[in-house]
């Protein structure tokens, strides 16, 4: 599997089971931080839904990196040009709806239990003991 971060080395044209999870845990971490699954449940979960949220990390990266760019430059640029990007945030943040969750994974579910609560079954997954 290919990080959704970074690019593969070039030098390495073979694939083995080592690297690929290799290759899967070092965006672990940028999924935790954009999705809040924590490991023991990206541990748990089956790889195609792992595959599934980091073919999305590189867009999720891309829109904060631009965000970064214009705050950073925001203060130094022609007030004209400096209205415009402050009239686009206002925008959007008027657009946004409030995120609606039926069940928090929080509220002492696992992220696993908390999906199969809204009706998707994942499969082939014991759950916890303990929790």
């Amino acid at each position: 599997m290919r990080s959704p971060v970074g690019e593969t080395d070039p030098k390495r044209t073979t694939t083995s089971p080592e690297r690929e999870a290799d290759a899967e845990l070092a965006f672990w971490p940028q999924l935790t931080r954009f999705y809040g699954i924590p490991p023991s449940e990206l541990a748990r979960l089956p790889r195609t839904i792992v595959s599934l949220y980091a073919e999305h990390l590189r867009p999720l990266i891309a829109r904060e990196q631009i965000l970064a760019l214009e705050a950073s430059a925001y203060p130094h640029l022609k007030k004209g040009d400096a209205q415009k990007i402050a009239r686009r945030w206002e925008r959007n943040a008027r657009s946004l709806q409030p995120v609606q969750h039926a069940i928090a994974p929080t509220d002492g579910m696992t992220f696993v239990q908390s999906v199969n609560a809204l009706g998707i079954v994942v499969e082939g997954l014991e759950e916890e003991v303990g929790t």
